[in-house]
């Protein structure tokens, strides 16, 4: 550890060879020496604190002796900041490697920023990137390993990364991971998730962005396996954008990718996958935001959205949800003998049921009396 001195006006003057300050949120003075030393020392933290990067940190320094960079400390109320201050940690593999990751999160809480970035998460300089895990500890990530404990990001970028399993940007395994701003872009996996993979939780909100990420050079940014959701945090969700692809994506199907419904979701989430559509604050799919497996208004089986008590939201055509026996259907063209040539007509309910007309008209078009 490096040696402090303190002048009379009482301001710290640090040794330039430093490559951190770093400080217990209780203790009186800061430190100054290795990233290694800092990592150490504020694992045994019992009130948070700050570790402020001073210099660029390669694939050479002792923090990467043993492995990934390990967070085992901090608490929900009292984290340990990682403060990038617009500097670089780059583990520098060129070829995959067993726990390859930059940085792994094991029962530890951790904030990550960059005080080079703008007040609201975006720009700055500061990056975690070359990673390369070659996963066969049976862990994904080729940036960060959330194994458990919690992450989050709050500006900063994570880039350039890759795992040959999951997750080549962050994998959330058995943990959370919170993501209020920065970016996460041009990351790589060889299965799900190019930019996140999300099996813990992951929690979004204000202007993150997640875009540009691949699994097999093609568009794979958050990954969620079948069931999972992104959950908008406090503040809410302002801004993208965020690519997504969900497991439960299919043809004339809607899978939901949020656990509640987002203002402008088709301007902040998009589809990694072509041919789907990003949907939301349509009954009954006003609580959450779906990925749409079709093209409104030109699929002609495409006529209503419909669900049944506690079933799940489907497409289709006006009497398939009738079939169903669908408590809440909402139409999504005018329904007429010509646009909907399977109603059978008067159109009957024997169950309760809320029909939506949502800007569109039910027209038999008779025009003689029968």
């Amino acid at each position: 550890e490096e040696t402090i001195a303190t002048t009379d006006g009482g301001i710290a003057v640090f040794l330039s060879d430093a490559e951190v300050f770093y400080q217990e949120t209780d203790a009186s003075a800061r430190s100054a020496g290795t990233f290694a030393d800092a990592v150490s020392e504020a694992n045994t933290w019992t009130s948070g604190g700050t570790i402020t990067l001073m210099k660029n940190i390669d694939g050479n320094n002792a923090v990467f002796s043993t492995g990934p960079i390990t967070f085992s400390g901090g608490t929900g109320a009292s984290p340990i900041i990682l403060n990038l201050n617009g500097k670089t940690i780059d583990r520098g593999l060129t070829e995959a490697v067993s726990d390859g990751q930059v940085i792994l999160i094991s029962n530890g809480n951790v904030t990550i920023k960059d005080s080079s970035a703008n007040s609201d998460g975006t720009g700055g300089t500061g990056k975690i990137t070359g990673g390369y895990n070659d996963g066969d500890q049976d862990n994904g990530g080729g940036g960060i390993y959330v194994e458990s404990g919690s992450l989050t990001l709050e500006s900063g970028s994570i880039t350039g990364n890759k795992t040959l399993k999951d997750g080549g940007g962050v994998y959330v395994d058995g943990g959370t991971f919170t993501l209020s701003g920065g970016t996460i872009s041009g990351n790589s996996s060889s299965r799900n998730g190019g930019g996140v993979y999300v099996d813990g939780t992951f929690s979004v909100s204000g202007s993150p962005t997640i875009t540009g990420n691949t699994v097999s050079n093609n568009a794979n940014n958050v990954y969620l396996p079948g069931g999972k959701t992104i959950t908008i945090g406090t503040g809410g969700l302002t801004g993208g954008p965020i690519g997504v692809t969900a497991a439960d994506m299919k043809a004339g199907g809607a899978a939901q990718i949020t656990d509640t419904d987002v203002t402008g979701a088709a301007n902040i989430f998009t589809s990694d996958v072509a041919g789907y559509t990003i949907m939301e604050g349509i009954a009954p799919m006003e609580d959450a935001v779906y990925l749409f497996g079709g093209n409104i208004g030109t699929d002609v089986n495409i006529e209503v959205v419909y669900s049944s008590s506690g079933g799940k939201v489907q497409f289709g055509t006006f009497e398939k949800a009738r079939a169903a026996s669908a408590t809440e259907i909402t139409l999504l063209k005018d329904i007429t003998p010509t646009t909907a040539p399977t109603v059978s007509w008067p159109i009957t309910f024997n169950w309760t049921c809320t029909l939506d007309l949502n800007g569109y008209a039910i027209d038999r078009k008779l025009t003689t009396e029968n």
